[in-house]
């Protein structure tokens, strides 16, 4: 549906919710990484990145763009696979788009400290951690704790 009806950001909205809550098994209060690769293998992961490119002022559409990938990044392979399709680039734009939207910010700094966890191999950790740097990350955190301060997520 998602591809189908890209210009539909309701359709958008809510498929990056299914995503969200598909990746994470509520039974067990945890990621389902057997389901997030799954999702990752279907085109999961471009899909919520393009619909982000493509809506980047509908507030939903980040915000539910962001929380799907902040589940989907629990898996190390899923980060770097984020990290490198220019996952970082759209987190960090949704982040100075919406620098008042308390869950933009929350869950887009928790996009970048799975891609900055990410322990699959040092290199992918150092250049991952790089990327969010030389992306200006670094002041976007910063300034998103700036501008939200009484909030503990």
């Amino acid at each position: 549906a998602m591809r189908q009806h890209p210009q539909e950001t309701t359709v958008q909205v809510y498929g990056c919710g299914v995503l969200d809550m598909l990746a994470w098994n509520d039974n067990s209060n945890k990621v389902s990484i057997a389901t997030a690769l799954e999702i990752t293998t279907a085109g999961g992961i471009s899909v919520v990145l393009e619909t982000m490119r493509q809506h980047p002022q509908d507030i939903n559409v980040q915000h539910y763009g962001c929380q799907a990938l902040a589940t989907l990044a629990f898996n190390n392979d899923n980060s770097v696979s984020i990290a490198t399709t220019g996952g970082i680039s759209a987190v960090l734009g949704a982040m100075r788009q919406h620098p008042q939207e308390t869950t933009v910010q929350v869950y887009g700094c928790g996009v970048l400290d799975m891609l900055a966890w990410n322990d699959n191999s040092n290199k992918v950790s150092i250049a991952t951690a790089l990327e969010i740097t030389t992306a200006g990350g670094i002041s976007v955190v910063l300034e998103t704790m700036r501008q939200h301060p009484q909030d503990i997520n």
